[in-house]
């Protein structure tokens, strides 16, 4: 597909979310590489954080809210992560049930690696293969603004490692909160919950920061193509008023010519 139909396509998409009356939902997560579990070849899901675009829900799903909730001290949850894993995926599993013609707005969560398939890769290793409980969301409700921004801007719209938080850091948005994957997995492993929930809370709300600034073509990226600044320039209002004066000079001059 060519850059043209790409960015089409990709404020079609865009447009369709932002005129649907459907629910829009945020949606990210963080993981952890944990030592001792040495049979998991993926690392555990740790934190799961969703919210609307209206800011009418935001729920928040943790190992150390489950163990909390049971009254499980921060030293006694790493006998028992794997049923704390799976006592969080199924309340999210519940409301995912309850949310499943949403539009789910995520950055890259598009892989066995990170994302929606690595959720129901853990959800069905923690059940043993069953699956019974477990809700797919529609690939036509996921809107990724990772693959947005590359249609829109081209793939190398940042060169960064972490290209959400160089976008983020173009656009001004505070950062001060927001740790990498890995930052995350340390933190986790150092007891440090809180921190990782701040963190995935502030990628949540920057998803939603982006989402309204690329859907009032407001948002700034750090590299543009050469279609994308071609654009800008014949779109931009000074080459509107050129227009509008020649198409004035156009009529005067041919009204002369009578």
């Amino acid at each position: 597909m060519g850059m043209f139909n790409s960015s089409k396509k990709a404020k079609s998409d865009i447009k369709s979310v932002v005129n649907s009356n459907d629910e829009i939902l945020i949606v990210h997560y963080s993981y952890a590489n944990i030592p001792n579990l040495s049979d998991d070849m993926f690392p555990i899901i740790t934190t799961i954080v969703v919210r609307s675009l209206d800011d009418k829900i935001y729920e928040c799903y943790g190992l150390h809210i489950e163990a909390d909730l049971i009254g499980i001290s921060k030293s006694e949850m790493k006998d028992i992560y794997s049923d704390l894993e799976l006592s969080m995926l199924e309340k999210f599993m519940a409301f995912v049930r309850l949310h499943n013609s949403s539009y789910w707005l995520n950055w890259d969560m598009k892989n066995i690696t990170f994302g929606f398939q690595a959720i129901k890769h853990r959800y069905s290793k923690l059940t043993g293969g069953n699956n019974i409980g477990y809700i797919d969301i529609p690939a036509y409700r996921k809107r990724d603004l990772d693959v947005l921004l590359s249609e829109l801007y081209g793939d190398n719209y940042s060169v960064e490692p972490d290209k959400l938080l160089d976008i983020l850091k173009c656009n001004n948005f505070d950062t001060h909160s927001y740790m990498t994957s890995n930052a995350e997995s340390i933190e986790f492993n150092n007891l440090n919950f809180n921190s990782v929930l701040d963190s995935v809370k502030t990628k949540v709300e920057a998803i939603s920061f982006l989402f309204e600034k690329i859907a009032s073509n407001k948002i700034k990226v750090p590299h543009k193509n050469t279609y994308t600044k071609f654009v800008e320039i014949i779109t931009h209002p000074i080459m509107a008023f050129i227009g509008w004066l020649a198409t004035i000079l156009g009529v005067i001059l041919g009204l002369l010519a009578l």
